[in-house]
């Protein structure tokens, strides 16, 4: 407005500058339709579908994509703190191509370290305040990449308020250092204010300042950054501990594949699975998704099962020539000549000792000790990591159908 200019109502302003029509219609087709013609300068990007649907993605109160499997439990917890989550049908029109809006929420959010996959909910709420709150629980391998769903959002009646920068601002309050902020947008969630008297600012990017605002802020610093926060480093946490599992898993399956000899051998390597199932606890590694801790859980269960096996073949082996000696040796008959002559009984007796030194000789090795020396000639010619590296193929391909 240039100085000295006349004073307008901003309403009259509108009047002047647009157009509008009513056209009567039945109730059950009520909608309302948006025509963006002739924008100019900044007005642009709203006609640049690529940025105007991602941006209706974050503000706009729609529901969550059927790719997400836990929008059920988010639209039930709504209703069930008594504010049910108000979605609308959203959808725009670009050269013949109709897109519904939906939020960006999936199973896996995309991070520089791979996908982080999204296995349980952690709720929050506190309806003395008014506002609660999802976080989505997840292998947090890293900052997200998608700007759509980084970070918990504020929403207010579904609409999203600012963007993540809001959580993050609240997280680097935690520590003197403020460097708790960083972390937020390694997560996915969602705060829904439900408080009337906490009401956006005029640019949206935030709410106003008054006393309900800044309660609520406290109990979202503390309930909801904090616990990310914790979440975050617990999943660093556990990644590491799995690694060295993992290791172990490795080890026993090698060792395994090799063939303990004697059941002391195999009850030590029994004792050694069971340590590592009891490692394997979802409690201790928060973080890490169940089913990838199921697979290795049913992994060593199965080489515990096949060692328990082979100390059962070994002890029906040590078994059977017990019970061979109690039975009455048979008399035999020797009808070896008896020598002739000046024939040297050492001599002949020589000759009977080399001639069983020669069947030993040619009787087969067993495939036990086969393996173990081949297993041998292989770690010497290769390394113990290449060796190690074949076994496991070498017992996949055992176990292939």
């Amino acid at each position: 407005m240039k100085p000295g200019a006349e004073i307008q109502d901003v309403r009259e302003v509108i009047r002047i500058c647009t157009q509008s029509e009513a056209r009567p219609a039945p109730a059950e087709k009520h909608f309302m339709q948006v025509e963006m013609i002739g924008l100019i300068g900044v007005g642009l990007e709203f006609i640049e579908i690529e940025e105007l649907v991602p941006y209706l993605r974050q503000v706009c109160p729609v529901d969550y994509s059927d790719r997400f499997s836990f929008a059920p439990r988010i639209r039930a917890f709504c209703e069930g703190f008594g504010s049910p989550l108000g979605a609308i049908e959203v959808e725009t029109r670009f050269k013949r191509e109709r897109k519904q809006i939906l939020k960006g929420y999936d199973n896996a959010a995309p991070t520089g370290n791979g996908p982080s996959n999204v296995y349980d909910l952690q709720l929050i709420s506190s309806a003395e305040l008014g506002w609660y709150a999802w976080i989505g629980k997840s292998s947090f391998k890293g900052e997200i990449v998608d700007d759509t769903v980084a970070g918990v959002r504020f929403r207010l009646k579904n609409i999203q308020v600012g963007g993540s920068e809001i959580v993050e601002d609240l997280a680097s309050e935690l520590t003197a250092g403020r460097t708790e902020g960083r972390l937020q947008r390694w997560a996915v969630g969602e705060v829904f204010i439900t408080n009337p008297s906490v009401v956006p600012n005029a640019r949206r990017d935030g709410f106003e300042d008054n006393a309900a605002w800044r309660d609520i802020k406290k109990d979202v610093r503390l309930k909801v950054a904090k616990r990310v926060v914790a979440l975050v480093r617990a999943a660093s946490k556990s990644r590491s501990a799995l690694k060295n599992i993992l290791l172990e898993i490795a080890n026993l399956d090698r060792l395994v594949l090799i063939g303990p000899q004697d059941a002391e051998a195999i009850g030590r390597l029994i004792a050694l699975a069971d340590r590592i199932i009891v490692k394997l606890n979802a409690d201790k590694l928060s973080g890490i998704d169940p089913n990838e801790i199921g697979e290795q859980v049913a992994k060593v269960k199965g080489l515990r099962d096949t060692l328990v096996e082979a100390k059962g073949k070994i002890k029906k082996q040590e078994e059977e020539p017990a019970g061979a000696e109690q039975e009455p040796a048979e008399e035999t008959h020797d009808d070896t000549p008896e020598p002739e002559g000046d024939a040297d009984p050492a001599a002949s007796i020589g000759e009977t000792e080399q001639h069983e030194d020669d069947e030993e000789r040619e009787e087969p090795w067993t495939s036990e000790e086969m393996l173990a020396s081949l297993i041998e000639v292989i770690t010497a010619e290769l390394g113990e990591t290449e060796a190690e590296r074949l076994l496991v193929l070498a017992r996949e391909n055992l176990l292939a159908p």
